[in-house]
C-alpha cells in the first residue's frame, strides 16, 4: 500500500460554497477566504514559517509556472474559527489523486501507518512562495531588512478574531502568509493530480478537520 497517495474528498469541498463537514468529533462550518495570487517562476514551491525561511527548501515535486489563486479554507468549530486548509488552484482539471509533497531526503516508505512528512511551525504561521522568491528574501534579510516587522504589519491589516493572512510583494514575486490551524505544529502538504498526472492544485492541512482520508496503491 502507497504511503504517499491518498483520497480525502473534503480537500476539494472544502472550498466549495456553504459547505459543512460532519465528523464524530464535531461539525465544521466552512467559509473561503481568498488571499490573491502566488507568483510562480521556477515551479519549486515552498510551504513554510515565513519567519524561519532560512534553510527551507522547496518540495521536490514542481508544480506549474505563473500567477495562481491562493484560497483559505476557514473552519468555525463553536465559535472559534480556524484557517483549517491553504490552496493552491493551477488548473480548473478534476483532481484524481491526492499526493503527499516531500522535502529533500524525506522517505515515504519509511513512515509508520497514520505518520506525515511535512514542515514545521514555530511562529503559529505558514507561507505559499517560490524558491527563486525565497532566495531573494534570505539575500535581503542577510541584509538587515524590515521584512519581518512589515509582514507582520501586512498580517495586521487583514486580522481576524484567531486568524489572519497576507500577500506581501518582494522585490522579487511575492508570499502569500497566513495563520497555521490552532498554532505551532507539523503539517503535511499535498498535491492535486489529474487524470493525467498533472499538479493542478496544491493543499497544506492544518489538522484543524479530523482526517479521515485513506492511502492506497496508485
Amino acid at each position: 500500500m502507497s504511503k504517499l497517495v491518498f483520497s480525502v474528498p473534503y480537500y476539494d469541498s472544502a472550498f466549495e460554497a456553504g459547505c459543512v463537514i460532519d465528523r464524530e468529533e464535531g461539525r465544521f462550518e466552512m467559509r473561503v477566504q481568498a488571499a490573491g495570487e502566488v507568483v510562480m517562476t521556477s515551479g519549486e514551491l515552498i510551504g513554510a514559517d515565513p519567519l524561519i525561511l532560512v534553510g527551507m527548501a522547496p518540495f521536490v515535486q514542481t508544480v506549474p509556472v505563473g500567477s495562481f489563486p491562493v484560497q483559505l479554507a476557514v473552519a468555525k468549530i463553536d465559535g472559534d474559527e480556524r484557517v483549517a486548509l491553504a490552496r493552491i488552484d493551477f488548473s480548473t482539471d478534476a483532481i484524481v489523486m491526492w499526493e503527499m509533497a516531500l522535502l529533500p531526503e524525506q522517505d515515504p516508505d519509511a513512515l509508520e501507518e497514520d505518520e506525515i512528512y511535512g514542515y514545521t511551525t514555530d511562529a503559529g504561521m505558514a507561507c505559499f512562495m517560490d524558491a527563486a522568491s525565497a532566495d531573494a528574501l534570505k539575500s535581503e534579510i542577510s541584509n538587515d531588512s524590515d521584512f519581518f516587522e512589515e509582514l507582520m504589519e501586512e498580517m495586521d491589516e487583514n486580522f481576524q478574531p484567531t486568524w489572519s493572512w497576507a500577500n506581501m510583494e518582494l522585490e522579487t514575486g511575492n508570499i502569500v502568509s497566513f495563520m497555521s490551524g490552532y498554532g505551532n505544529g507539523y503539517y503535511a502538504t499535498y498535491l492535486g493530480r489529474n487524470a493525467a498526472g498533472e499538479v493542478v492544485a496544491v493543499v497544506t492541512d492544518f489538522e484543524v478537520i479530523p482526517w479521515h482520508g485513506t492511502s492506497y496503491q496508485a
